[in-house]
């Protein structure tokens, strides 16, 4: 090649980098991309070309970098609520050499990464902070309020795989969407339920309230049912107003909250998973007793009287759903779950909080290793209402509902769940953690909740987060700490 032509190559890579920050790799194959800039919009056109290149293609920042993502990149990817950056859709290594990945304190809530059942993630040495995956609310109605969505993976949520190495994930929450309420308002149609994507609709005029999310619901036409939601953290559609018949509200899909319901026999809308019921008609028509509204999904609160059930909140940091997780070498610390407050209801009949499990790590049918791993002072809350939701598994929950659900640990520390909850729970999954493996586990599940056999169950004297030397913020061990020089025997 001349050299008036290699000067011209050189001044295109120059020009690219300038424009993108970064540098590009081959046009359909396995690439290396280095991000030149710490600007997120260079980490944005890195990933999306990541994304369209054939093979393992990795992502290289730039050490000491901080990426502050202040909006949402997709709103409602498929269904299952904002994300920061694009969806993971093939095979990507993001190699962090220190830097951090954080949502703007003052910004709307999304999560950081959504993994899609056609893609892999591995990320390697980088900080994942102030994620925030919540619920959207239910909506209000004259007559009856919507249930609550979920909250589901504050960084991360994962339908594929996602390996993680030398990672820290700090200051994280998902959370649970409220139980709409009756605000008195001259609509007499019930409200929608919330969806993962967004609120539901408030009743209008006659007319039920839409459903949550793009998978909502369709609110009832007068004289008509609400519609289930339409796919994946969709909220169910609210009902029409009453004129003498019972009209349905709609059920929530997975996450999304149950429609209101009108009339002297309806029912609430169910919620999806994690979903709040919706809330159900006054029954002034009978003896004046109270019918009770919707029922939630797991973890979601019942619906009440007039008012919808709140939403429950799951895996603070993660949420793996069908997908592989493997962790390693890395510290999950100070995320937290807070489960939807119910709506406020009439004669005290209130709609149910919302449960918050798995303050760090949810995994919902699917497959957990975690290696060499500190999992401490992660939060579990519940949210109010009547009665309020439940709580638990502040490091781990392990929930198998109808596929299957395995959970590994080896040499990791789980410890320091606040408020006296255990700091692993399992729940109908398999757990692979015996005493050979060297875990310990400070409040472990009891009997068959126990997430394995720890070898210690002591206090294991963690620092707090701090530049302990390695390329992230780590929790380091007190010379007392009974965890030192404890080696797996694997």
């Amino acid at each position: 090649m001349k050299l008036r032509n290699v000067r011209w190559v050189i001044l295109l890579g120059v020009v690219f980098i300038l424009i993108w920050g970064v540098l590009p790799g081959p046009s359909v194959q396995a690439a290396t991309i280095t991000v030149c800039s710490c600007d997120v919009s260079s980490l944005i056109q890195a990933i999306e070309e990541a994304n369209d290149y054939d093979g393992a293609d990795t992502i290289v920042l730039q050490s000491g970098c901080t990426y502050t993502i202040n909006s949402a990149y997709a709103a409602d990817p498929d269904g299952y609520g904002p994300v920061g950056l694009p969806p993971i859709t093939s095979d990507v290594t993001i190699q962090g050499n220190g830097a951090t990945i954080e949502r703007a304190g003052s910004a709307d809530a999304f999560r950081l990464f959504y993994v899609t059942d056609a893609g892999s993630l591995t990320l390697e040495h980088l900080t994942l902070s102030n994620g925030l995956a919540r619920g959207g609310d239910g909506g209000d109605g004259k007559n009856c309020g919507g249930g609550g969505a979920a909250g589901m993976g504050g960084a991360i949520l994962n339908l594929g795989n996602l390996y993680i190495s030398g990672v820290t994930l700090a200051d994280n929450t998902a959370q649970g969407g409220d139980g709409g309420i009756d605000p008195g308002s001259v609509s007499l149609g019930s409200a929608g339920g919330g969806g993962l994507g967004g609120n539901g609709a408030n009743a209008s005029g006659n007319n039920g309230g839409r459903g949550g999310g793009v998978n909502g619901g369709a609110g009832g036409i007068y004289k008509g049912d609400g519609q289930d939601a339409t796919g994946p953290g969709g909220g169910g559609g609210g009902s029409a107003a009453y004129d003498g018949n019972n009209w349905i509200g709609g059920n929530g899909d997975f996450g999304g909250g149950g429609g209101g319901s009108v009339g002297a026999n309806a029912v609430g809308g169910s919620g999806g998973f994690g979903g709040g019921g919706g809330g159900d008609f006054y029954d002034y028509f009978n003896s004046g007793g109270l019918l009770s509204g919707g029922p939630g999904g797991f973890g979601g609160g019942d619906g009440g009287a007039f008012a919808g059930g709140g939403g429950g909140a799951f895996g603070g940091a993660i949420f793996n759903l069908n997908g592989v997780l493997t962790i390693e070498n890395s510290t999950l610390t100070s995320n937290a779950v807070q489960g939807g407050n119910g709506g406020d209801g009439s004669d005290a009949n209130d709609g149910e909080g919302g449960s918050g499990y798995g303050g760090a790590v949810f995994n919902y049918d699917g497959t957990v290793t975690i290696n060499n791993a500190t999992i401490a002072d992660n939060q579990v809350v519940a949210g109010t209402g009547d009665p309020a939701g439940q709580s638990g598994g502040g490091g781990i929950y392990n929930y198998q509902d109808t596929g299957t659900s395995s959970l590994t640990l080896v040499n990791t520390i789980l410890s320091d769940t606040p408020a006296g909850n255990v700091d692993c729970y399992n729940n109908g999954g398999t757990v692979d953690a015996p005493l050979t493996h060297v875990n310990l586990i400070e409040n472990n599940g009891a009997g068959v909740n126990a997430c394995g056999v720890p070898y210690s169950t002591a206090d294991p004297q963690l620092g707090t987060l701090a530049d302990n030397g390695g390329d992230t913020w780590t929790l380091a061990l007190a010379e007392t700490s009974p965890a030192l020089d404890a080696v797996p025997v694997i």
